[in-house]
C-alpha cells in the first residue's frame, strides 16, 4: 500500500500545489456523522444514563406509514412532533426538477386543503415554541418538526392535523410559491460555494456516489418550475409508504397512537406511482491517486483518505457494536498520532474521521495547513500514515486510545438524558422510526468497557491495516494558489 512510488508521487504533488481550506462544512471534522476528533469526555466514574429508546411504541399503518411514540420526561413541558418523507435531492431525477424538493419544503406551511394561506400561523403556531426552522431538506429526506408548549389532547390533535395537511394536501397557492422561490434562491446563493467544494471533494474520493453526481442546491430549475411540475413531484414523493411520524415527550402513548391513526390511516397515495430508480453507485475504479482544487476563494487543507464500498449484508448487534467501537478507537489513536507530530498545532488542525456515507465508507485524515505550509503538510501527513501502516501503534498509544474511547462512549450515553426531545426524535427518524435499527448508547458504553480492554495492540494494528487495504487511497490538496497553474499534476 505505501510504496516508494507513492512517496515520490506525493512529494512531486507537494511541490506542485498550495493552500486552501477544506471540503464543505458537511464533511468537516465536526460532522455529526464522523468518528474521531476531540471532545470533552465525562468522568470515568460517572453513572451511565439509561438508554430509553427501546421503550418507544412503534407501528405501521395499513397504508405503509411508520410511526414511533416515545413517552419521555426530561423537563420539557410538551412534545416534539417530527415527520420525515423519504426522497430528498436524490429523488430529483426528471428534467426540470433539480432543487424542487427543497422548494416544496418551503411551500409546506403556505396553504393546504383545510388550512388556507396564513391559517397555520393562526392555528398551529400558538401551540409551539419559536424555532430557527420548522423544516429541512437533505440528500435523502424532507423533514418537518415542531415542539409544543403543552401535551394536552388539543395540541397533539391540532399539530397532527397540520402535519397531515403537509403530507397530502398542499395546494401550491401562487403567492406562496413565489415567496418560497425567493427564499430558496437566497439560500442557494449563500450555500453555492460550499456545495461546489463539497461536490468536488466527493467526486475525488467517492466518484459516482449520489453526492458526487447530484448538485440540487445549485439548480437553475427553481426560478422557472411550473406549479404543475411542483405538484407532480410532490404527489410522487409524498406518500404514506415513504413517510414516518415520530412523537417524543410527555405524551400518553395510547391517546397519541389513536390520534395518529385518526389523521393518517385514511391517507391514500395518489395514483400513477412510478417505479423507483436506483441511486447512483460509488465506483472505486474511478478514484485517482491524487487530486487538487484551485478555487481562488477556497481554504487550505491536505487530506489523505481511503474509500471503500459499504458492505450490504446485515450483521448482528454484537458485530455492529464492535465495529463501531473499533472505529471510535482507531480514530482516537490515529488522531493522537497526527497531533503528536505537531505538538504546537491548534486543536482541530489535524485529525481523522471514519464515516459511513451513501453507499461508501471513508477513512479521512486531514491537516489544515497554513497557506505557506501546504507542501510540508503533504510530506508530513504521508510520512505519518506510512509509519503507522508499517509499524502500527505502540502499546502506550493503543492503551490511551482505549481509555479515551471508553470515556467517549460513556459520555455519549450520558448525553442521551440531556438531549432535547427534538434531538431524540430526529435520531429515531434517521432510523426510519425503527429503534431496532439503532445502537443503544448504553449498550455501546457497556460493551466498550467490557470488551475493548481485551483488544490487544497487535489486533488493533491488524484491524487498521485491513481497513486501509480494503479501499482505494487518495491524496488531495486544496489551495487557491493553484489557480495560476493550468495543469499542476502534469508539470
Amino acid at each position: 500500500m505505501f510504496t516508494n512510488r507513492w512517496l515520490k508521487e506525493a512529494a512531486l504533488f507537494a511541490v506542485l500545489i498550495a493552500p486552501t481550506q477544506t471540503v464543505a462544512d458537511a464533511q468537516s471534522p465536526a460532522s455529526a456523522n464522523s468518528i474521531g476528533g476531540k471532545r470533552e469526555a465525562a468522568g470515568g466514574t460517572a453513572a451511565i444514563a439509561d438508554d430509553d429508546l427501546k421503550s418507544a411504541r412503534q407501528g405501521r399503518l395499513a397504508n405503509g406509514l411508520r410511526y414511533a411514540i416515545l413517552p419521555r420526561s426530561n423537563g420539557e413541558p410538551g412534545f416534539t412532533i417530527y415527520m420525515r418523507v423519504t426522497g430528498g435531492f436524490f429523488a430529483e431525477r426528471r428534467p426540470g426538477e433539480r432543487g424542487l424538493v427543497h422548494l416544496i419544503e418551503h411551500i409546506a406551511f403556505m396553504g393546504s386543503t383545510h388550512l388556507k394561506p396564513g391559517e397555520f400561523q393562526r392555528v398551529g403556531q400558538p401551540l409551539t415554541f419559536p424555532a430557527p426552522s420548522a423544516a429541512s431538506t437533505s440528500w435523502q429526506n424532507s423533514s418537518y418538526y415542531l415542539s409544543s408548549r403543552s401535551s394536552d389532547r388539543q395540541s397533539i390533535d391540532t399539530l397532527l392535523m397540520t402535519f397531515r395537511e403537509i403530507a397530502s394536501e398542499l395546494t401550491f397557492p401562487g403567492p406562496g410559491v413565489e415567496k418560497a422561490r425567493s427564499e430558496v434562491l437566497r439560500e442557494m446563493a449563500e450555500k453555492r460555494a460550499g456545495n461546489v467544494t463539497f461536490a468536488n471533494y466527493i467526486a475525488a474520493v467517492a466518484p459516482g456516489s449520489p453526492n458526487d453526481v447530484i448538485d440540487a442546491q445549485n439548480s437553475d430549475d427553481v426560478p422557472i418550475a411550473s406549479i404543475e411540475t411542483l405538484r407532480s413531484l410532490y404527489h410522487r414523493l409524498y406518500r404514506p409508504d415513504r413517510t414516518s411520524v415520530i412523537i417524543v415527550g410527555a405524551v400518553d402513548p395510547d391517546l397519541t397512537e389513536a390520534l395518529i391513526r385518526r389523521h393518517f390511516a385514511n391517507w391514500k397515495a395518489s395514483p400513477g406511482r412510478t417505479a423507483s430508480q436506483s441511486p447512483p453507485a460509488f465506483d472505486r475504479r474511478r478514484i485517482r491517486p491524487t487530486s487538487y482544487s484551485a478555487d481562488p476563494s477556497g481554504r487550505s487543507v491536505v487530506t489523505t483518505s481511503v474509500t471503500m464500498k459499504l458492505p450490504s449484508q446485515t450483521v448482528g448487534t454484537e458485530r455492529r457494536l464492535r465495529d463501531r467501537i473499533m472505529d471510535l478507537a482507531s480514530a482516537q489513536a490515529a488522531s493522537a498520532r497526527l497531533r503528536r507530530a505537531q505538538p504546537s498545532a491548534p486543536p482541530g488542525k489535524v485529525g481523522v474521521t471514519i464515516e459511513n456515507a451513501d453507499g461508501y465508507r471513508l477513512i479521512r485524515t486531514w491537516d489544515f495547513a497554513e497557506p505557506d505550509q501546504w507542501a510540508p503538510a503533504v510530506t508530513l501527513l504521508r510520512q505519518q500514515l506510512c509509519e503507522l501502516y508499517r509499524k502500527g501503534w505502540t502499546e502506550e498509544e493503543w492503551a490511551a486510545a482505549k481509555n479515551a474511547t471508553i470515556a467517549e462512549t460513556r459520555a455519549l450515553a450520558l448525553d442521551r438524558s440531556r438531549e432535547k426531545n427534538i434531538e431524540v426524535a430526529g435520531e429515531i427518524a434517521e432510523a426510519d422510526a425503527d429503534v431496532r435499527n439503532m445502537l443503544s448508547r448504553r449498550e455501546l458504553a457497556n460493551h466498550a468497557s467490557a470488551w475493548l480492554p481485551s483488544v490487544s495492540t497487535a489486533e488493533a494494528n491488524a484491524h487498521w491495516r485491513r481497513e486501509w487495504n480494503a479501499g482505494i487511497e487518495h491524496t488531495r490538496v486544496e489551495s487557491p494558489k493553484l489557480a495560476g497553474s493550468p495543469s499542476p499534476l502534469t508539470r
